[in-house]
């Protein structure tokens, strides 16, 4: 008898079935972000057709008083309007009929993935029976391998080894080399930096500590839902703090920590699933058991970095550190007035270059580049040019570069040193003690808090999101202005910088004096 289960009925069923789940959610995704993006298009051409609509009621009331007076003059100026209007409608229309194709391929897109919902809730209960029929089969196996060895002992006929058929051992290679083969890989191909490998080496370490180190092509989505419970109920950082050294995982679990945020397991578990994504590409396996397999955060995405207050923003700049004292360290002063004034990066900032202060059309910029040792950006579209504000100007921000500049300096911040992190560890580990000086204690405040200050900012002024997203660096995923639109020009984005005001946060800001 053959006890390979390979040979159960529907074996490769359960595997093919979330396959497909995985694939339907992806293009439910797709069809979601497809019917926001045409939502806004539709609402920015029905604004526009309202506005041609009264335009014309208007033109039609001048006509009529223009035959009514006969006032030739006037006549003529209606024409020419009516021409100027015909051409603005006339660009209208293509939009209009280029959005009507648009909404029905969405629902198009919508009914079939509909069609298929329900051939995915057949699948799902084919699959139930098929997993009924093995059971079954496998319960019949066991009996008749039972029975026939209590044949085989009542009878006395020992059988010969040759004979026996032991259930194979799962074959495929350890986890472990599959984890140094993955890790290779993408660092040969340029695709982390050191902090990124370092953080995905740990995170592929503590779960192999978990799970232990096995076939890979024995890891199925069982094994995965254990690691998925262990990991909520495990502390941040059990790597580095002395509390959990030389515990096991039962142990530090049994200690009652509070566990790590829904972010944090989010993060290990969609590493484990970029593993997985990869060993499938390459070979190494046929299954991704970690596919989707992320919990719900409760908090939005707005609530996990907040923005600071005027409050917060007076106590962090109405220190002596800003108003009195000469400043040692140049970073300690600009870096978080850069921040505020530009949305910009804490490793944006941290890197500059002196060649990065440039100007365009007369305006002062600041380049946001990765041309230069260490430095990188975090997307492609983090790559963009910044005007600088006049209150950067006020504060003596250009003339501290042109000191720099004569003393042969070629980045902003000397006295940074590149590390694992880039050149910004240094800002965030003194930031993270500024601000608990200055009595900002919040979790969710910290530096990166700038970023969303000056955006909730832009915002609020109601600023264009394509012009914020310029400004800060954002992927604009629209296809018009994505795609196919050019970058604002510097005088249209000074005028978005302008917006910012916090006058009466820094108005009394003393210019930097260097020590």
């Amino acid at each position: 008898m053959s006890a390979n289960d390979n040979e159960l009925p529907g074996f490769s069923f359960a595997a093919d079935l979330q396959l497909e789940r995985d694939r339907f959610a992806k293009e439910l995704d797709s069809l979601v972000d497809s019917t926001l993006e045409y939502d806004g298009a539709h609402d920015a051409i029905r604004d526009q057709f309202a506005e041609l609509q009264a335009a014309r009621g208007e033109l039609d009331l001048l006509a009529e008083h223009a035959q009514a007076t006969n006032d030739t003059v006037l006549a003529q100026e209606v024409l020419a309007a009516f021409d100027a209007f015909d051409v603005r409608m006339a660009a209208l229309l293509p939009k209009i009929i280029a959005l009507s194709d648009r909404e029905e391929g969405i629902e198009r897109d919508g009914i079939t993935l509909s069609k298929r919902a329900q051939r995915i809730s057949l699948t799902a209960q084919h699959s139930e029976a098929i997993n009924t029929q093995a059971t079954r089969f496998d319960q019949e196996r066991e009996y008749l391998a039972d029975f026939t060895a209590r044949a085989i002992k009542a009878s006395g006929v020992v059988p010969a080894a040759t004979g026996v058929v032991s259930p194979p051992a799962v074959t495929g290679d350890p986890l472990s080399a599959v984890i140094e083969a993955y890790c290779d890989n993408q660092n040969a191909e340029g695709c982390w930096t050191a902090k990124t490998d370092a953080e995905n080496r740990a995170i592929l370490a503590q779960w192999l500590n978990i799970v232990g180190d096995q076939p890979i092509t024995g890891y199925g989505y069982e094994q995965h839902r254990a690691y998925k419970l262990t990991i909520q109920r495990l502390p941040p950082n059990i790597n580095k703090s002395p509390r959990y050294r030389g515990k096991s995982i039962d142990e530090i679990i049994a200690l009652g920590d509070k566990p790590a945020a829904p972010n944090t397991v989010n993060k290990n578990l969609t590493r484990i699933s970029a593993l997985f994504r990869w060993a499938v590409e390459y070979g190494y396996t046929a299954l991704n058991p970690a596919g989707g397999m992320t919990i719900k955060n409760p908090k939005r995405a707005s609530e996990e970095r907040q923005a600071f207050s005027d409050g917060d923003l007076t106590k962090l700049f109405h220190r002596k550190d800003y108003c009195r004292e000469r400043i040692k360290q140049p970073y300690k002063y600009w870096a978080a007035l850069i921040a505020l004034f530009t949305g910009a990066r804490q490793n944006e900032i941290a890197q500059l270059h002196l060649a990065d202060f440039c100007e365009s059309d007369g305006i002062p910029l600041i380049s946001i580049n990765d041309q230069g040792e260490g430095k990188r950006l975090k997307t492609k579209a983090g790559k963009r040019s910044i005007p600088i504000h006049a209150e950067l100007v006020r504060l003596g921000l250009l003339r501290y570069v042109d000191e720099l500049r004569t003393a042969n300096e070629t980045r902003l911040f000397p006295e940074l040193k590149l590390k694992r992190d880039g050149y910004g560890q240094t800002i965030s580990r003194w930031f993270q003690s500024y601000r608990r000086k200055c009595g900002i204690s919040e979790d969710g405040k910290v530096f990166h808090s700038f970023r969303h200050t000056v955006i909730d900012r832009l915002k609020q002024a109601d600023v264009p999101k394509e012009k914020i997203a310029a400004l800060v660096g954002h992927e604009d995923d629209s296809v018009t202005f994505g795609r196919y639109g050019k970058d604002f020009s510097p005088a249209i984005m000074r005028e978005v910088v302008a917006t910012l005001d916090f006058a009466h946060i820094t108005g009394h800001v003393a210019p930097y004096c260097r020590d």
